[in-house]
């Protein structure tokens, strides 16, 4: 078994533990792991002014864009479009307005008001053009990412038994034993206190919370999550694959909670939501709760 851990990418820690990997090949892995982390975070970060985000949304124009990154923005327009207008990945511009990143990482004459990604984001495989808005990747770059690590250790790396977890969110096999890999949930505010234990089983899981990423700017507080209400809630998703647990956490915190329960049913998938107004999980969830969630 090899285990790899704080490798630094997209703003948070890594951590890969590889079940049947001989600890020979333990460098072999971790530069390769290492070297797909970086690639991603240089080209597809809109914090980093030099990243092909980070040109597209300081520009509005960005010329032979690479084939992921035309996947990436088209996956963000479909999302878009599916959620109706609620998943708005254009949206780094009022990040940027609130306090979260710096002011040059976007264009300075840009209004703060929602953009478009259907009409303000046009795709092309010679120029890409960014009218109004600025790219935000974070609700579901990591996601997308995790899958890709798995993938390449499946097929790349010959590794068949693993765990791969990117700040939380997580994409995990079975042990060699064909078991499910068992995984603690941490209480949203009460640091160090797991709230559940559940088995994965060649599945995602990802969590997102209002509580996290928070700051203060102009005496108001914000948080990282883009929503109309003002609950603070914490989602906990698993789902076939990291990259839609991940979009579907996001989505959770940024739906009404008296909604949340029957999106989450409407597309099969696990849940725990914590809200200041209760706690609602899904059967699978309730099977493998260890403390009240209170």
């Amino acid at each position: 078994m090899i285990r790899i851990k704080e490798i630094a990418a997209l703003g948070t820690l890594w951590w890969f533990d590889l079940f049947d990997a001989p600890e020979e090949r333990e460098k072999e892995v971790t530069d390769c792991i290492t070297k797909r982390l970086t690639v991603f975070e240089k080209q597809y970060s809109r914090f980093l002014n030099t990243s092909f985000i980070g040109k597209l949304n300081r520009t509005g124009i960005l010329e032979n864009p690479t084939d992921e990154l035309i996947a990436l923005l088209q996956f963000g327009k479909k999302l878009y479009k599916d959620t109706k207008g609620m998943f708005n990945f254009l949206s780094a511009h009022t990040q940027v307005a609130r306090g979260y990143g710096a002011s040059q990482t976007v264009r300075s004459n840009d209004s703060t008001a929602p953009a478009n990604p259907d009409i303000d984001l046009i795709i092309d495989k010679k120029q890409i053009t960014l009218h109004r808005g600025s790219v935000d990747l974070g609700g579901f770059g990591k996601g997308w990412l995790i899958d890709e690590v798995a993938n390449m250790l499946q097929t790349d790396l010959r590794i068949k038994h693993f765990l791969v977890n990117g700040g939380g969110d997580i994409y995990a096999t079975t042990l060699p034993d064909n078991s499910p890999i068992d995984v603690f949930i941490e209480h949203p505010t009460k640091q160090k206190n797991s709230i559940a234990k559940v088995p994965l089983t060649n599945q995602g899981f990802a969590g997102s919370s209002t509580h996290k990423r928070r700051w203060r700017k102009s005496d108001t507080a914000h948080h990282h999550i883009i929503a109309e209400h003002t609950s603070e809630i914490s989602a906990h998703i698993i789902a076939e694959t990291a990259l839609a647990a991940d979009v579907f956490a996001t989505i959770a915190c940024a739906t009404p909670p008296q909604s949340t329960p029957k999106l989450l049913q409407d597309n099969n998938l696990e849940y725990l939501l914590i809200c200041n107004s209760g706690t609602a999980c899904s059967d699978f969830f309730k099977q493998h709760l260890l403390t009240t969630t209170e």
